[in-house]
């Protein structure tokens, strides 16, 4: 008689066995590429000393790991076919950090202080072969960890078939190293293209109705084409529309029943109806290609270069602008060229002779019986909190309405200094529910306020706007541009800045690449006024050591500032 136990039992063994085989053939293949990759780097470096051409050997490199790496792509081809699946084609030619490199242009021995150092990028995908199309996102700057030194790369040219050129010009002495990060892939931007593009309503908002003891919450938008759940498409004729009457701004809610439009007492984010919409917005391919985080790229050589200089702590800011005073006129940064450089964690303009080490009482003398407006996200609130903590004597803090969105009053009374900071209306993607009466549009704050010279306009709004449609954005600041200008014209002696968007934390409608899109919105739209002085954040945080958030380190803050003061004291 067969033993069926003991048959079923050396089954699984087998299975189990053939599993653990497999297992270590995938793993042998992969260490076997790394241990490549190791030798290589070795024997470049010996050849890379002697100065025999490297090219050649980079490309055999190539050729051995397409081989083993196509053993991996074989192997999860055939699953994949077992499975009754189609291999995701999609996500293997998208672009990889893994697989891209990049390399210096003509790299010298030693370099001078202001010369220029180019690199070349190469793309690749996951399967190892150049892209031919360009249109990935990258960040690449020079950095000295020791001395806390970075500087972002003056420009970065896409010649649309997987190249890439990135300048730099070189401002301090000593080693720097080049980093490369791949934000985007060119499949991720025309994902977030065609989102923002067909779904303009993405993002979700809720307002909350109020009549005696009875309470509803519904969806809230700009536009009347928002997402609602199936148990609400039968309202969708009836909105209570609060479009303002002066700026024009849209705003849209779906009208409870039983409840009067002006029963709407509070708005917040909806983020739980939001992250149910995104999933219904991209495809399985389009989400696994997001999925991926910036990656960094790779030289297969010796990324560091050596600036040559008598004194080690030498620096420069390598423009003629860079000895001037600034003054409303400076620019924000010159045509292809950073906006400036970090050393020893202070902040060197390219484009004026900028304050960086300002003393506390010095601030204190040249803020005194000034009035300060600053309007705007929470990257504004962040410097009203650190004047407010760090900069002025014994401020009176008061607000009246919620901490995030304010209004926030400081006062210093021993130096006569005023501050008020406001969120710049709707819309607001805080989940916290704020008051209505707490929002206002900028342009109507500016149209009710009082200039002269001891008033000081500081404006900044982006960080809401990214899952918004370029058009939404560019209203706003068009509003705000007429309004500056009558503002003018009644106070001409009144101060005007605007603090850029900084770079933030990779997320799928908060991106990186919407940020800086808008950035650009902004920056076209208030070129022709020649009183606005825009403070360039965006290169203040490229290659700062504390990484990309939305609210950035203290570090950068008080740069910020400090640039900020540069043209007032």
């Amino acid at each position: 008689m067969v033993d069926t136990n003991a048959h079923k039992t050396g089954l699984r063994r087998y299975l189990s066995l053939r599993r653990v085989v497999r297992g270590f053939y995938c793993v042998s293949i992969l260490m076997s590429a790394l241990l490549l990759i190791t030798v290589f780097q070795l024997y470049i470096g010996i050849y890379e000393v002697q100065g025999v051409n490297r090219h050649k050997h980079r490309n055999w490199l190539r050729s051995v790991l397409a081989d083993n790496f196509a053993s991996v792509q074989h192997h999860y081809t055939i699953k994949a076919a077992k499975n009754n699946k189609e291999p995701n084609t999609q996500l293997l030619q998208a672009t990889s950090a893994n697989f891209s490199s990049f390399r210096i242009i003509n790299k010298k021995h030693r370099y001078q202080l202001c010369d220029n150092l180019e690199i070349l990028i190469e793309a690749r995908d996951s399967l190892n072969q150049i892209k031919t199309r360009g249109g990935d996102f990258i960040f690449a700057w020079l950095k000295d960890e020791e001395r806390a030194a970075s500087v972002a790369a003056d420009v970065i040219t896409d010649h649309q078939n997987g190249n890439y050129t990135a300048r730099f010009t070189l401002p301090w002495s000593g080693a720097s190293k080049v980093s490369v990060l791949l934000i985007h892939a060119s499949e991720t931007i025309s994902t977030l293209k065609r989102v923002r593009e067909r779904y303009p309503a993405r993002f979700t908002y809720k307002g909350v109705y109020r009549h005696g003891t009875k309470e509803v919450i519904t969806p809230c938008h700009f536009s009347t084409d928002m997402y609602l759940l199936p148990n609400e498409t039968g309202h969708t004729n009836n909105f209570c529309d609060y479009t303002d009457s002066k700026t024009k701004f849209p705003w849209f809610c779906l009208k409870p029943k039983d409840f009067s439009c002006d029963d709407l007492h509070l708005h917040g984010a909806d983020l739980e109806r939001a992250n149910r919409h995104f999933k219904l917005l991209k495809s399985e391919n389009e989400r696994r290609i997001y999925k991926r985080k910036p990656g960094y790229i790779k030289s297969f050589t010796s990324a560091q270069i050596y600036v040559d200089s008598s004194n080690p702590e030498d620096i420069s800011r390598c423009t003629s602008l860079g000895s001037m005073t600034c003054s409303v006129t400076t620019p924000p940064k010159l045509p292809n060229m950073a906006a400036g450089f970090y050393y020893r964690n202070l902040w060197y303009s390219a484009t004026c002779k900028n304050h960086n080490k300002l003393r506390k009482p010095r601030i204190r003398s040249c803020l005194s019986n000034r009035n300060i407006y600053l309007l705007g996200d929470s990257t504004l609130r962040q410097w009203m909190i650190y004047l407010t903590d760090n900069i002025l004597n014994n401020t009176i803090k008061k607000s009246t309405g919620n901490k995030y969105i304010g209004p926030h009053f400081g006062v210093d009374k021993k130096h006569n200094i005023t501050l008020l900071y406001r969120f710049h209306g709707l819309p607001v993607r805080v989940p916290m529910l704020v008051n209505m009466t707490d929002l206002q549009y900028i342009p109507n704050i500016i149209d009710n306020m009082r200039g002269g010279p001891n008033v000081v306009v500081v404006l900044s709004l982006w960080a809401h706007f990214t899952s918004s449609t370029i058009d939404f954005y560019r209203q706003r600041w068009q509003a705000i541009k007429v309004s500056l200008l009558k503002f003018v014209t009644r106070y001409p002696r009144t101060k005007i800045f605007v603090k850029s968007a900084n770079t933030r934390e990779a997320k799928f409608d908060l991106s990186n690449w919407y940020a800086w899109e808008l950035d650009q919105v902004m920056r076209q739209e208030l070129s022709s006024l020649n009183f606005v002085t825009i403070i360039d954040t965006w290169d203040m945080t490229i290659g700062h050591h504390t990484g990309y958030n939305v609210h950035p380190a203290n570090g950068v803050v008080s740069q910020e500032i400090s640039m900020w003061l540069s043209f007032l004291c």
